[in-house]
């Protein structure tokens, strides 16, 4: 499945190695770093959540059924805040 993070009335800035996030619609704003960050900046980028899970999993090492629950967990939360779609 892919989602977009062309969300209306939402808008992000990357500072160096952290993503800010404001949503005028709800008037929350979020900060995203380390792995958030990089979820979100991979979302961005036209990646599925598959892709994310195994560059984690490449990039650590670590077994993709460690890292999969982990990954899919925030992206429902992005979901769930209406951060993506």
């Amino acid at each position: 499945m892919a989602f977009t993070t062309a969300v209306p009335m939402l808008i992000s800035k990357q500072f160096d190695d952290e993503v800010v996030l404001a949503n005028y619609q709800s008037g929350i704003y979020y900060n995203l770093d380390g792995t958030g960050a990089q979820i979100w900046l991979g979302l961005r980028a036209g990646k599925s959540v598959d892709d994310l899970i195994r560059l984690f999993a490449d990039k650590t090492g670590g077994a993709t059924a460690a890292i999969e629950p982990e990954v899919r967990a925030f992206v429902e939360r992005l979901l769930a805040e209406g951060i993506i779609v």
